[in-house]
């Protein structure tokens, strides 16, 4: 069994060997939506070693969610942070030339990953 998710739905899906075909047919077991669990009729379908497979994979995409929204959180924390923090606290040169250089890495990197200021459109409420 394999797990796959399709937009907003979560497949999961069995290799079955076909006799007459003579080769593996795909057959979809069933499918839930991915913000909630699946139903105990479709986990009663599953194997031992499937259910163990989809509690894993349930429990990996659950702790990716986590570090998404806490590194969304942290990003955005520390860019207002640094905002507030020049506009109050007097900074040395020394300081300033600091968050200069970490500015530049990250224009670099996002000219790396092929966005400039002039393709971006930059809301002028939120900024």
């Amino acid at each position: 069994m394999h797990i796959q998710q399709r937009k907003l739905k979560i497949e999961l899906v069995r290799n079955i060997y076909c006799k007459e075909k003579k080769r593996g047919v795909t057959k979809i077991i069933g499918s839930f939506k991915s913000w909630s669990k699946p139903d105990e009729d479709l986990v009663n379908l599953l194997s031992d070693e499937e259910k163990i497979k989809l509690n894993k994979w349930l429990d990996d995409k659950k702790l990716d969610e986590k570090l998404s929204n806490l590194n969304h959180s942290l990003s955005k924390r520390s860019l207002s942070f640094l905002t507030e923090a020049t506009e109050e606290l007097e900074i040395t040169e020394d300081q300033a030339r600091d968050l200069f250089k970490m500015m530049d890495s990250v224009k670099k990197s996002l000219r790396k990953a092929g966005y400039t200021h002039k393709n971006i459109i930059v809301d002028k409420k939120t900024s």
